[in-house]
């Protein structure tokens, strides 16, 4: 139990002795600044308790000259009889304590007095005893209050998502499956075994593993949270996936290497975006959606038998040739990225490749028909260990599927040829770079 003073001048009040019926008192600096305490506005709530005894709730208010709430500052809170308990200070310049008044006292009333630890500013107010309560101590509801403040985002949250650029290694399984297709045919019919010698396509499938591959990429916004929520950047990556099959080249070999006597080959997927990232829950994530509108490129590889019709002195012939095709696409992506942790930010981005046009091998070009050539998937998490340095850990996935013709022409009269590829990647990819 805090007791006030007895002896010498009673800086709270004018009484000295335990029973008083002074009103309340309050002690405010003459000129107040702003957000310099200047004022303690003390109350109580009831402002009265049997002679039984009882609680009272005692509620604190530290004001500047304006009357707005002044966080921060220390307030001793002491009764001339009771207790004063569960004292909290709510930090926003308010604070909530009890008083616990005994029964059978033998006073009429507890005065309760609020102040700094210099004794500079101080308020006091009184709760009756077995009577009619004194003037308490109100708040002005004409005087200004505090605003709420406007919730923030820590800023380690919102760091490093300027720019990033990462070289990654993948590895996985690749499957392979192309057929020719039988022309005049709704969709892409494989015709019988016995007839597959008179198609230009072969037909071919296979799994092989990915192992030897390699990426790299970054991403970068100069123009970033624009409105606290707008950003506007660019993105850039690049995978080069390898793998190799049983397929053989050359019959009765007896070099070592498999890539020497056997069909071994690698994927190229080049990609340049404009993106517009879209922040959200900038609070607790922030939570990042990305859209993102460019250029892609790929190249396949087209199983194709080949005639070659007769020269001078060489007679008319066929050869069945790997054949490389180059495909040059518009790229469509969204993405989306969450910041659990500064230190942790899981992801997913989905981007299609859409139209375009193919380049084959003797430089011809092919116009693709509109629909998506291949669809991309990456879901995974970013770490940020320490510093700068970034780690991403991820699924990734490319899969294809291409209907292609050895002219320019639609595959709809007999003796068009027409083909159709389906690939797929499966891999998990790892990046370790840099992000700012």
């Amino acid at each position: 139990m805090a007791v006030a003073p007895t002896g010498g001048a009673n800086p709270w009040g004018t009484s000295t002795t335990p029973e008083t019926s002074s009103t309340v008192g309050q002690d405010s600096a003459s000129v107040g600044k702003a957000g310099v305490a200047s004022d303690i506005q003390l109350s109580v709530l009831p402002d009265s308790v049997p002679v039984t005894g009882g609680t009272v709730n005692v509620l604190v208010r530290v004001v500047d000259g304006s009357g707005i709430l002044v966080a921060g500052e220390n307030v001793i809170l002491l009764s001339n009889s009771g207790m004063i308990s569960n004292k909290v200070d709510n930090g926003d310049g308010t604070f909530s304590a009890i008083l616990t008044v005994p029964p059978d006292t033998g006073i009429t009333s507890v005065q309760v007095t609020a102040t700094r630890p210099a004794g500079d500013v101080a308020s006091f107010v009184n709760v009756t005893v077995g009577g009619e309560a004194v003037a308490v101590v109100k708040e002005d509801p004409k005087k200004k209050k505090t605003p709420k403040a406007k919730a923030e985002v820590s800023d380690d949250r919102l760091k490093k998502r300027f720019a990033r650029v990462g070289l990654g290694w993948q590895g996985g399984g690749y499957t392979y499956d192309a057929t020719p297709c039988v022309p005049g045919q709704a969709g892409c019919v494989s015709p019988a075994t016995e007839d597959l010698g008179g198609y230009d396509f072969l037909k071919a499938d296979g799994d092989a593993p990915l192992a030897e591959t390699f990426a790299i990429g970054g991403e970068v916004y100069p123009l970033r949270d624009v409105s606290d929520f707008f950003s506007f950047g660019a993105a850039l990556d690049y995978k080069l996936l390898a793998y190799r099959t049983d397929f053989p080249l050359v019959t009765n070999a007896t070099d070592a290497d498999h890539c020497t006597v056997n069909f071994c080959d690698q994927m190229s997927f080049l990609s340049a975006e404009a993106k517009l990232r879209f922040s959200l829950i900038r609070a607790k994530g922030p939570l990042d959606l990305t859209v993102g509108l460019g250029y892609a490129y790929q190249d396949v590889v087209v199983f194709r038998r080949i005639f070659y019709p007769a020269t001078g002195t060489d007679p008319a012939r066929t050869s069945e040739e790997f054949e490389t095709i180059e495909i040059n696409s518009f790229r469509l992506g969204f993405g989306a990225e969450y910041t659990i942790i500064p230190q942790v930010r899981p992801h997913v981005n989905y981007s299609m490749d859409l139209g375009g046009h193919m380049v084959t091998a003797d430089g011809s070009t092919v116009p693709m028909a509109a629909g998506v050539v291949s669809h991309h998937l990456n879901l995974g998490s970013a770490f940020f260990p320490i510093g700068p340095l970034m780690v991403d850990a991820a699924y990734d996935m490319s899969v294809r599927s291409l209907s292609l013709n050895a002219g320019n022409h639609n595959c709809e009269n007999p003796g068009e040829q027409c083909g159709q590829i389906d690939e797929a990647a499966h891999t998990f990819k790892l990046t370790a770079g840099v992000a700012f």
